[in-house]
């Protein structure tokens, strides 16, 4: 047991875990069901969801957490990873059933730590009706000291909800 904690340990390290993302779910919906499943988009959902998107996917596979409370589900979190910079960096973009982005939570994050956006600025991302994420268009706020980091933020959020849209909206 200790070797396998010992080991878990140093991959966290290694790769910039924050927290597990079946930690945040159950954080942020108080409770202790959460499922961690795989999702392959089809060629037609992949081709939607790049155009949603406004971005070109490299990948078919997401790993998505779905948290439930007696059998009903409260909340979706979808694993996604970018380069910030130079390294890869994993989000978990948490949303309601109807597709609401509650809360945004930095898994891994390899880069210098004063390129992490703070707490305050994502929590702008609370509860947001689901339309195109931009700068331009004044829905986000920008940043700065953080630029790249914020843009991949807004950037990959934008594919959350096109995943969200396109393969995960009953």
């Amino acid at each position: 047991m200790k070797y396998i904690l010992s080991i878990f340990l140093s991959f966290s390290i290694a790769f910039g875990m924050i927290i597990a993302p079946e930690t945040a779910m159950k954080q942020t919906f108080k409770t202790d069901t959460v499922i961690k499943k795989s999702m392959i988009l089809t060629k037609a959902q992949h081709a939607q969801v790049q155009k949603l998107a406004k971005t070109r996917l490299k990948s078919k596979l997401y790993r998505i957490y779905i948290a439930k409370e007696h059998d009903k589900t409260v909340g979706i979190g979808i694993l996604l990873t970018h380069v910030v910079r130079s390294k890869t960096t994993a989000v978990l973009y948490i949303m309601t059933p109807q597709g609401a982005l509650q809360d945004i939570e930095i898994i891994a994050f390899r880069e210098p730590k004063e390129y992490l956006p703070s707490k305050r600025w994502m929590q702008q991302f609370k509860e947001h009706k689901g339309e195109h994420y931009d700068y331009e268009q004044g829905n986000i706020d920008n940043i700065s000291g953080a630029t790249l980091s914020a843009n991949a933020v807004i950037n990959v959020a934008n594919l959350a909800q096109a995943i969200y849209k396109v393969a995960l909206k009953k």
